[in-house]
């Protein structure tokens, strides 16, 4: 099954990248929790099912292309099944934004292949819960902007006579 989610984030792409390539990133996701040696547990609520994962995985980051790809394979706690994946994140620069595009190659056997469409609608859950957690660890400032450079010598400055006339309509002097 395949898996795709995609949300913005209200700060740049670098900031974002940093973010999830650090070993702060897997942090922002819930029920997620990895030793150093790749081994770890993911834990989510289907309907009134609790299903924890026990497995490991192994990350491979490129900063150039800001994308993080993750083996994973493990399997459900309590006997339901196994399940393996392969987990593509990508930051995307979308001006003073960015764009998080996350796509996952789900491989689900035993009982829980039975839950794929309510673990799906489970990971766009988890990924507005990711998203909220960048913007809450980036901080809530406002975006940096670059101020526009000013036109060069000689250019006449834009008009803006249509502005002004309009704040005057609308009681803005």
């Amino acid at each position: 099954m395949r898996i795709r989610a995609d949300f913005g984030v209200g700060h740049p792409a670098a900031d974002v990248w940093s973010l999830l390539a650090s070993s702060q990133g897997h942090s922002c996701v819930p029920g997620l929790q990895v030793d150093q040696a790749g081994r770890g547990s993911f834990a989510f609520d289907v309907q009134a099912r609790h299903l924890v994962f026990d497995g490991t995985a192994a990350v491979a980051s490129d900063e150039r292309a800001r994308t993080i790809t993750v083996e994973a394979r493990g399997a459900e706690q309590a006997g339901r099944g196994k399940a393996r994946t392969t987990l593509m994140v990508k930051v995307a620069d979308d001006g003073l934004f960015s764009t998080v595009n996350v796509e996952a190659d789900l491989h689900l056997t035993g009982e829980i292949a039975s839950l794929t469409r309510l673990i799906a609608e489970a990971a766009y859950r988890i990924a507005d819960q990711v998203a909220e957690c960048l913007e809450a660890r980036l901080g809530t400032g406002p975006p940096r902007v670059r101020p526009a450079a000013p036109p060069p010598p000689g250019e006449p400055e834009p008009k803006t006579g249509w502005l002004r006339r309009l704040a005057g309509r609308l009681g803005g002097g």
